[in-house]
């Protein structure tokens, strides 16, 4: 399951993933996004994998990645910062940073929620708001 919240006045997309988490399920995800007025591929976002289970081979990834360069309204010039807690969920970002799917986000790999503040420098939004989001979506990590 992928839980997020748009922080518009923030500029910031936050989104959680869950359980296991195939390339269909990301790929629909993002699909249902851009179906959203307030969706900006231009704000921020931290995606935290903390709690999710990547099912994926390299096709499947491959085949994600391919389609996150290439689907309109989704490929933009921003911040995404992923927090990670094992080897596994670190494969998909470190693909998006190797610049081998033309992607124009520029990513980080964190294993702290305050390293991922800091780096994406989102005034006024600290680690205590993040946790309140995660309470709103009735998500735990």
């Amino acid at each position: 399951m992928i839980y997020f919240k748009i922080l518009e006045e923030k500029r910031l997309v936050v989104m959680v993933f869950k359980g296991v988490i195939t390339p269909a399920d990301v790929m629909d995800f993002i699909d249902s996004l851009l179906q959203l007025d307030a969706f900006d591929p231009e704000y921020s976002d931290i995606i935290d994998l903390r709690s999710a289970d990547m099912s994926y081979d390299y096709d499947g990834l491959r085949s994600t990645l391919h389609f996150m360069a290439t689907t309109k309204g989704f490929a933009a010039k921003r911040k995404s910062a992923y927090i990670t807690s094992n080897s596994k969920q670190v494969v998909p970002p470190m693909l998006m940073k190797s610049g081998a799917f033309d992607l124009p986000m520029e990513v980080e790999v964190m294993s702290t929620v305050e390293s991922c503040l800091e780096w994406l420098d989102i005034t006024g939004f600290t680690p205590a708001d993040y946790e309140e989001i995660l309470k709103e979506l009735q998500v735990e990590v």
